[in-house]
């Protein structure tokens, strides 16, 4: 399974593809790739005529890799280096374009963006992590379609469904123990923190943490 982290414009693009969208759909609902974004991501869209995520296919919430002030609510990134982030940023101001590249290192097989520069320096930075653009990432969700064996709307022959279904089933578990640590993590911070704006986005991400456990527990 590839994990996919899609870049804010990218949503765009999907917008008006509804061929592509449809690829992915069936990609992520079969097991055969797992769609990320971060929380930077997702304030971007939630700040755009989307509102939030389109609901065109499931998108799991990853923390930020790097903390950088200002950038990332608390509790919402995890420890690491940020040795992407440093490389990536360089001398400039992009700070969002770093932490997204640094993001995508550590948690994505693939970081689809428009931004050359940013494609270009994660090649140069990262072993482990692939960038895209829209047009290769349009090719290559359909070279995953084909050698699966699928249509337009791939779904898994019978031999091979079980261990679909058993490896979704290890990702929920996974995705669930997540769920609780962040739920921890931000219960924690909040206990701590004493800015009135702070406390505010944290009491929102707690409350979307938990209602994410709640239905996670509700359907087992």
């Amino acid at each position: 399974m590839n994990t996919v982290l899609l870049d804010c414009q990218i949503y765009d693009k999907l917008e008006v593809d509804r061929d592509t969208r449809g690829v992915v759909r069936s990609l992520v609902e079969t097991g055969a790739i797992r769609v990320i974004a971060t929380p930077m991501v997702l304030d971007e869209l939630r700040r755009s005529p989307f509102e939030g995520f389109p609901d065109w296919f499931s998108v799991v919430v990853e923390a930020e890799s790097a903390t950088v002030l200002d950038y990332a609510p608390l509790g919402m990134t995890r420890l690491g280096d940020g040795e992407v982030y440093t490389s990536h940023r360089g001398q400039s101001k992009k700070i969002p374009d770093a932490i997204i590249a640094d993001s995508a290192n550590l948690l994505a097989d693939i970081l689809v963006s428009d931004d050359r520069r940013c494609r270009e320096r994660l090649k140069k930075i990262s072993t482990r992590c692939k960038g895209l653009d829209y047009g290769e990432f349009c090719e290559w969700v359909r070279k995953e379609i084909k050698g699966a064996g699928g249509g337009d709307f791939y779904m898994p022959k019978t031999e091979s469904a079980s261990s679909v279904y058993k490896a979704a089933a290890i990702l929920r578990a996974e995705e669930r123990a997540k769920l609780e640590e962040l739920v921890s993590l931000v219960s924690t911070a909040l206990q701590n923190e004493r800015d009135p704006k702070i406390r505010q986005q944290l009491e929102q991400s707690l409350a979307e943490a938990q209602q994410a456990l709640n239905v996670d527990r509700e359907n087992p």
